[in-house]
């Protein structure tokens, strides 16, 4: 005779749940099956509601599923004998391991509050709208000094707001946990972090323009998730997903780009130069490979796909706050689209040319282009008229070359081994373009 299953408040049930959850690392909604745990776990926890304190347990595991939202909501409510007003005017909110305050709205949240071992898990029964968690965001730990002032952003974040009311569109990113370098007291040390490792296409987050793959996440609503786990993150995001305010410290600007513009330049110069000195073709030969390489460039710029037009709308809309499904796809003309894009591209002048950085950056780039072009065209004119090219060699081409490389290798290690902030760099090393 095989031995008497515990009771617990839900009894018991054959098989394991398949339900739909939310991916760990991402706010999305996906296809998720519920696994069978091997062995029976009790997990003991203590309500809280108002002065009174009730106390139950449930059974989980060896085939029982894990409770619905619904369910679980619907017997705190009938243990602590709340009444109908009660019950639409309360929710349940529980303690994280860390002393957070989480919500259970859903069944996510709540195969999270329940993933507890070795500790009763605390749940508090509140009116909605008294508590701080709702005016600040939840996660938000006992110490209300330790939400940033969203006025004060150090100019290498970036503030993002994602909110819903504009569209039906869903958020539309993935998060991980990682590794990045942060100045410590004893010098660039790596810090655990969490960070954006996917975007939808079709999702808000891409629809911005303002985020992007790496960008490294530092606060969710003014709640700063240094210390936390990517569940607990996840747990946040889901909370506020109504209205998400990400700031962001954006991932670090490679210079491969610019790094294979200057070995561009090295090799169309060493190329040149080797075809004169080994006598494979003139002068002339040179202006044909040139044109011929442009006309090719030209083919594929023209294979490439275009851009619809009404999605760069939309996107715009988005960008200024406006909400796209208040204008029909039907009205929408090429000429709406022309008048925002000027409309904003007006107010992006007045603001970015309204920073003194800025100035200083565009006048001072201007200045180093115009030397850099100067002095290539003056060199060449002058090596022209100085040197006689029927009796001597011509090496302008190499010394074409090297610059590039040269420059761009002082410019990478220097910049490497030296940390200077972002306005020192831009000021000192533009000038090697």
């Amino acid at each position: 005779m095989s031995p008497k299953r515990p009771s617990s408040l839900y009894g018991s049930a054959q098989g394991c749940s398949l339900r739909s959850y939310r991916s760990y690392n991402s706010i999305n909604k996906v296809s998720h099956t519920e696994p069978c745990q091997l062995e029976e776990v009790k997990v003991a926890i203590k309500s809280q509601f108002g002065a009174e304190f009730r106390r139950f347990s449930i059974m989980m595991g060896a085939g029982i599923p894990v409770p619905s939202y619904e369910e679980f909501v619907a017997n705190v409510q009938k243990l602590h004998r709340l009444n109908e007003d009660q019950k639409s005017s309360t929710h349940i909110t529980y303690v994280a391991g860390d002393g957070s305050t989480l919500p259970i709205s859903n069944d996510e949240n709540l195969k999270k509050a329940l993933e507890v071992r070795g500790r009763v898990l605390r749940l508090v029964v509140q009116h909605k709208g008294e508590t701080l968690e709702e005016q600040f965001g939840y996660g938000v730990s006992p110490e209300v000094s330790s939400i940033l002032d969203a006025d004060v952003l150090p100019h290498e974040l970036r503030r993002v707001r994602l909110c819903k009311f504009y569209n039906n569109k869903p958020l539309g990113f993935f998060i991980r946990d990682g590794f990045s370098e942060r100045l410590t007291p004893w010098g660039f040390a790596p810090t655990p972090g969490i960070f954006i490792s996917r975007l939808l296409p079709n999702g808000l987050a891409a629809s911005t323009n303002l985020l992007n793959v790496n960008d490294e996440i530092i606060e969710v609503n003014g709640i700063d998730v240094s210390g936390k786990t990517l569940d607990q993150v996840t747990d946040i995001m889901i909370a506020n997903s109504a209205n998400l305010i990400l700031t962001v410290k954006p991932a670090a600007v490679t210079s491969y780009t610019h790094g294979a513009l200057l070995l561009g330049r090295f090799a169309s110069y060493s190329l040149a130069q080797l075809i004169i000195l080994l006598k494979w073709g003139t002068y002339q030969t040179l202006n044909i490979i040139s044109l011929a390489v442009l006309g090719v460039a030209l083919i594929f710029a023209l294979a490439l796909p275009p851009v619809s037009w009404k999605t760069a709308y939309e996107k715009k809309l988005i960008a200024v706050g406006l909400k796209p499904e208040t204008v029909s796809k039907n009205s929408t003309t090429y000429k709406d689209f022309a008048k925002l894009h000027f409309k904003t591209l007006i107010s992006d002048i007045k603001k970015i040319y309204g920073n003194m950085f800025m100035m200083k950056w565009s006048l001072w780039w201007a200045l180093a282009s115009c030397a850099n072009y100067q002095i290539g065209n003056y060199t060449q004119t002058l090596w022209g008229t100085i040197i006689d090219v029927k009796h001597s060699e011509v090496y302008n081409g190499l010394t074409e070359a090297l610059c590039p490389l040269i420059g761009g290798k002082v410019k990478s290690v220097y910049t490497s081994f030296f940390e200077l902030d972002r306005a020192t760099k831009c000021s000192l090393f533009e000038l090697n373009n």
